[in-house]
């Protein structure tokens, strides 16, 4: 009698289908059929009776449901319980990843928190730096990457430097823009939260007085929602150069900016031996030298 048996038999009292059955437990029907059977055998009665009309419990197989169902949870806390005492001292992990940055550093990232030894799970989101920082905030999360200098937060964060990521001035090859001046009105404005408003207020303001050029344009929150706009309409938007590339937009060269990202964790939620481990694997200079290669690869 194995354990996995058991739960399609629970699937199968609820269907009263061989063929549900298979189609919920990805199985074929003779392979739901035969595990049926051998429970009947290992029991010694009958489960379901067999007719025109297709399944149906019998009086001893609606016996079992309440201890199968208990048996079952029984085993998975057995099993949870096992889990702990070969992990014991191990600490789980949810992370969330930033969707402006390159695969790589993400990558680089990731395999730094699965080597430690220390931690045993790892929950990842994926999510632009202002979804981040309201994850940290809400404490749905232990750690989260951001773009752009880290802002005061109500917990306490230790920050740890990932290196420097190019946002870009981007449009459609459609557009074909040739001019600043020309596309003022066109740009996307992010809000005060994006970690492209800096780049935006460079673009925006004269040299000679500061004053704002951009007149009637969109305000967008969101990276997503810029290359969207970027992609469906003459707009153009401040984006990661990344995604830029990705999604092949066409940059304009002369508009370039490096913002630094970091990975903040919370020191209420991680230990300081394992915040001391990621500082020493996620070091700057493993990522700057990533970062670079990506900017000159492009």
């Amino acid at each position: 009698m194995k354990l996995k048996q058991l739960k399609n038999f629970l699937v199968v009292s609820k269907t009263l289908s061989f063929s549900a059955a298979a189609e919920a437990t990805f199985l074929s029907i003779p392979a739901i059929s035969t595990q049926i059977k051998a429970l009947e055998e290992h029991f010694g009665f009958k489960l379901f009776d067999r007719n025109r009309r297709g399944l149906s419990l019998t009086p001893k197989g609606e016996q079992i449901i309440p201890l199968i169902n208990e048996f079952i949870e029984a085993t998975e806390r057995l099993e949870k319980e096992i889990y702990k005492i070969h992990n014991e001292g191990a600490a789980s992990i949810t992370l969330a990843l930033n969707s402006s940055l390159p695969n790589g550093i993400s990558e680089n990232i990731f395999n730094a928190v699965h080597s430690y030894d220390k931690i045993s799970d790892i929950e990842l989101s994926y999510s632009e730096t202002s979804d981040n920082l309201k994850k940290l905030e809400e404490g749905t999360v232990d750690a989260a990457v951001i773009i752009g200098e880290p802002k005061p937060l109500r917990l306490d964060c230790h920050p740890i430097h990932l290196g420097e990521v190019p946002a870009v001035l981007a449009c459609s090859h459609e557009s074909k823009i040739t001019d600043i001046d020309s596309i003022r009105d066109k740009i996307i404005k992010p809000s005060a939260d994006c970690p492209f408003y800096q780049l935006y207020r460079s673009i925006d303001s004269k040299e000679t007085d500061g004053t704002l050029f951009v007149r009637n344009n969109v305000l967008s929150g969101s990276e997503h929602f810029t290359i969207q706009l970027i992609e469906t309409t003459n707009a153009i938007g401040i984006v990661s150069k990344s995604n830029a590339i990705k999604h092949r937009l066409f940059i304009l060269d002369e508009f370039e900016e490096r913002l630094p990202s970091y990975l903040l964790i919370n020191k209420n939620k991680v230990s300081q031996s394992i915040i001391e481990q990621l500082n020493t694997s996620l070091n700057q200079e493993m990522f700057n030298e990533h970062v670079t290669h990506y900017a000159r690869h492009y």
